[in-house]
């Protein structure tokens, strides 16, 4: 597979490894262990902003910076890590197998290493640059659509997600309407495909209003919505990405479960100053 360069505008290089990273992939490697899955054809993942897949932590550009130090390099060297961890490590093991952290899986990698010969992964990325490395690295698979066009657009015009899909709705939030857009998307889905599992991640830092987006998430109506957040420092002006959350509808039970052991003890490794966690489910 080919590494990511200098990441150029946004691309999920500037945060590859960082906290979010780790609790977002935590996460989906959870509900693609959990997923339920029907009889017929396999599973299919899509993911709404793909990015390339894969990640040189050692590359120069933002993805140096360091915070993945903070993140999965934490996480890399931990000693005492729940069981819900490990399929996630083993992907991290299995493209580091000498020990030595270098590479970092996206999620288009974390769920391609999860899913089965009979799954399949659709993955939108519109940065050209990005989604010719993200063609690139999936060539080989036929299981994998590499689609190079604007996910929202992509995904907007086919919302059916029929059962046994997971959708990941990851974008960038550098727009105003980000936040409405992925409420929206995962309304769809989640009308088009009750049982759909939908999975909305976001930022938690200063300026983002999580109460309004909040309200919207409930005024979505999924029958089962749970909201996971986790927080490694308190949110303050000019301090960028405090933390991260995922709305999920239709989580399975086996997450939510694993999810209250897990997020309190990553909350406890990833502190950078008055870590938080939180679990709920949201009214519909």
């Amino acid at each position: 597979m080919t590494a990511t360069p200098a990441p150029m505008r946004y691309r999920h290089s500037t945060h590859a490894g960082n906290h979010g990273d780790v609790f977002k992939h935590l996460v989906l490697s959870r509900l693609l262990r959990h997923a339920p899955r029907t009889a017929g054809p396999g599973l299919t993942y899509v993911d709404s902003h793909a990015g390339s897949g894969l990640y040189d932590l050692t590359a120069t550009g933002d993805v140096a910076a360091g915070a993945w130090t903070q993140g999965i390099g934490r996480l890399w060297q931990a000693t005492d890590a729940p069981d819900a961890c490990g399929d996630y490590l083993t992907c991290i093991r299995e493209l580091n197998p000498d020990g030595v952290l270098r590479y970092y899986p996206g999620s288009p990698e974390v769920a391609r290493r999860l899913t089965g010969p009979h799954d399949s992964l659709v993955l939108c990325e519109n940065q050209p640059e990005v989604g010719a490395l993200l063609r690139d690295n999936y060539r080989g698979d036929r299981r994998v659509t590499a689609v190079l066009a604007d996910g929202w657009q992509v995904l907007g015009a086919r919302p059916a997600t029929p059962t046994g899909h997971v959708l990941l709705v990851d974008p960038p939030y550098r727009s105003a309407d980000d936040p409405e857009r992925a409420v929206a998307l995962m309304r769809d889905a989640v009308r088009a495909a009750p049982d759909a599992v939908v999975a909305v991640w976001y930022p938690i830092e200063h300026g983002l209003d999580l109460t309004a987006f909040h309200r919207s998430l409930r005024d979505s109506h999924p029958a089962r919505l749970h909201c996971a957040e986790l927080r490694v420092q308190p949110v303050a002006a000019g301090r960028w990405l405090s933390g991260s959350g995922l709305a999920v509808a239709n989580a399975p039970k086996a997450v939510i479960d694993e999810l209250a052991e897990l997020l309190p003890w990553l909350a406890a490794l990833l502190d950078q100053g008055d870590a938080g966690w939180s679990l709920r489910a949201v009214p519909g």
